[in-house]
């Protein structure tokens, strides 16, 4: 199962996250710590990503690991069908990645591809139901 997370609100100015960031990564650490422990917990390499998967890894008990494939201009190859790894895995990274995994994911199975992805949008992968569900905005 593959958790896709979006960062949570930024600063322009400075890339990192704002009280409202910090407060929406809090909120989903809380709300995936009620689940089993996630396998890995992968980021983009981003000041706004690295911040949330802190965030979120410590409430999991996960160290966070920076992944390039999950920057704002990656390739996340490793994140689309066929994706043979059968661990939760938490992935945080940037809108323009997301899409690209939700459409890969879609068009493998023949589903509609979610179109709204707002900041902090949380997705559910799951390869063994062929769904993606999306749980927040």
């Amino acid at each position: 199962m593959l958790v896709l997370i979006r960062h949570g609100s930024y600063s322009v100015r400075d890339g990192a996250l704002d009280e409202l960031g910090i407060s929406q990564a809090a909120e989903l650490a809380e709300y995936l710590a009620q689940f089993s422990k996630p396998t890995a917990v992968y980021h983009s390499p981003s000041l706004r990503t690295t911040q949330m998967a802190q965030i979120i890894a410590e409430r999991l008990q996960v160290p966070p690991q920076a992944d390039l494939t999950l920057s704002e201009h990656g390739n996340p190859a490793s994140y689309c069908p066929p994706f043979l790894d059968n661990t939760y895995t938490v992935a945080i990274t940037h809108l323009p990645i997301i899409r690209e995994i939700l459409r890969q994911w879609s068009a493998y199975w023949q589903i509609e591809s979610p179109i709204e992805i707002p900041i902090a949008s949380v997705f559910i992968i799951d390869p063994a139901k062929n769904t993606i569900e999306k749980l927040s905005d």
